[in-house]
């Protein structure tokens, strides 16, 4: 998990989102069957967000620096993910 925090959907309803980041070639039904399976809790909905890699220059030289798939999940209020 990378962040915690409150977020509202567009049809009002207030409640958590979690960010995760995710394997690339993770689709929304495998983030939520897999939420759903390891937290116990039924997500209202999945945002997935695809961050490109990037060219950068260390030292003279070119790179890349890793891009990143994350997904957003939003869970009704009074659910959490509890995390130990």
């Amino acid at each position: 998990m990378l962040t915690e925090g409150e977020g509202n959907l567009p049809d009002g309803k207030a409640g958590k989102a979690y960010t995760f980041e995710i394997d690339p070639r993770a689709k929304k039904g495998d983030v939520a069957l897999a939420v759903k399976k390891l937290f116990g809790v039924t997500p209202l909905k999945v945002a997935i967000t695809i961050n490109p890699r990037k060219a950068v220059m260390v030292r003279g030289k070119a790179g890349f620096k890793g891009g990143v798939k994350k997904a957003v999940v939003y869970l009704k209020k009074g659910d959490k993910i509890e995390i130990a």
